[in-house]
């Protein structure tokens, strides 16, 4: 047992005078946080938009005031006049440009919907055709108000009623179903079984990528322990070792460098604030680390050199990215019951079922 404690020590040594090896266990925390960064200043992100209205349009000043409150990533500014408004989009400082006409209010309730609306949009916008969705569905919600207004005086069942207010009673009515939950609604719940804002799903997908890519890089680990163990039988280190107890030695070489990546990972996890319990995430990871370590063993039974075995590295991983939740569980969507099963031919799919 003292050897086996001093041949990992050795290990130890050996793994950390490995410039590649650094590398590998500075871009787990590294790329990881890069990439949470990065979602998350890009879902902060605002894209700025101008809209010029008459001021005598009483319907476009409504969707205005409508698309400026309901939508955080849009800012949506009023501009003096259309010049100003171009120049802005010419220059960049809006990713594009709405212009109401003077007869946009009477367009829509003669139900003219031809030309509505002017968009200037900037050459390198990447966003005008989510703000074009955005306005025109405020646009139909207040056509379709009026649309209904304009149903029930005409409708011979309202024929003798006055209906002089009717626009003024039914508006607070019609809000309150079109905003409401009692037409439909949506309520996102976490594993935990806590009510979660619309905003978080965003980054809770971005979170299980970055797992997935702390399980992808730590396997990356096992494969070098594993080539490491074709080096060491070539060197005849083994042969010092009883042969009873090779098995322990050899998987050793893949347990001691995969550990490393761990504990690197176990970094990760809190420096971008994945935990779920430290004891919780230590027992994955070294759960992890046992799967692993006797994965590649097995591999490493079966294929007879170093280089048919780094044939199978890129499609191990290529494998686990398709097959494992990674960075999405395509399992979910694609209507084949094989594709679940085949996830469990590659080790990643073990970290995710602690």
């Amino acid at each position: 047992m003292k050897k086996l404690f001093l041949f990992h020590f050795l290990l130890l040594k050996r793994s950390f005078k490995k410039i590649s090896f650094i590398i590998l266990l500075l871009c787990i925390p590294i790329l990881c946080y890069l990439m949470k960064d990065n979602f998350t200043n890009r879902n902060r992100s605002t894209i700025y938009i101008g809209v010029y209205l008459d001021e005598h349009n009483e319907i476009a000043k409504k969707v205005f005031e409508s698309v400026s409150t309901q939508f955080d990533s849009f800012s949506f500014s009023l501009c003096d006049n259309i010049e100003t408004l171009k120049n802005r989009v010419i220059t960049g400082t809006y990713d594009s440009g709405y212009v109401f006409d003077e007869q946009f209010d009477e367009k829509l309730l003669s139900n003219e919907l031809s030309d509505l609306l002017t968009c200037y949009v900037s050459p390198s916008s990447t966003a005008s055709a989510i703000t074009n969705e955005y306005i025109f569905s405020e646009i139909f919600k207040e056509h379709a108000f009026y649309m209904m207004i304009d149903y029930i005086k005409n409708d011979v069942v309202f024929k003798n009623k006055d209906l002089s207010g009717i626009e003024e009673e039914l508006r607070p009515v019609y809000d309150d179903y079109l905003n409401g939950d009692d037409t439909f609604s949506f309520e996102y719940i976490s594993p935990e079984n806590t009510s979660i804002s619309n905003e978080s799903i965003f980054d809770s997908f971005t979170l299980s990528s970055i797992k997935g890519l702390i399980a992808l890089l730590v396997m990356f680990a096992a494969f070098i322990g594993t080539l490491n163990i074709y080096k060491d039988d070539k060197t005849g280190i083994f042969f010092a070792f009883h042969s009873s107890f090779k098995i322990f030695y050899k998987m050793a070489e893949i347990f001691t460098v995969t550990l490393i990546a761990s504990v690197s990972g176990l970094i990760t996890i809190y420096l971008c604030d994945l935990s779920d319990g430290l004891l919780l995430e230590i027992s994955r990871l070294l759960l992890y680390t046992f799967v692993c370590t006797i994965y590649f063993y097995v591999i490493y039974l079966v294929t007879p050199n170093q280089y048919i075995f780094a044939t199978l590295i890129p499609v191990l991983i290529l494998g686990s990215i398709i097959f494992c939740p990674i960075f999405a569980d395509l399992s979910e969507v694609v209507p084949i019951p094989l594709f679940r099963y085949i996830s469990w031919f590659f080790a990643p799919k073990y970290y995710f079922i602690w």
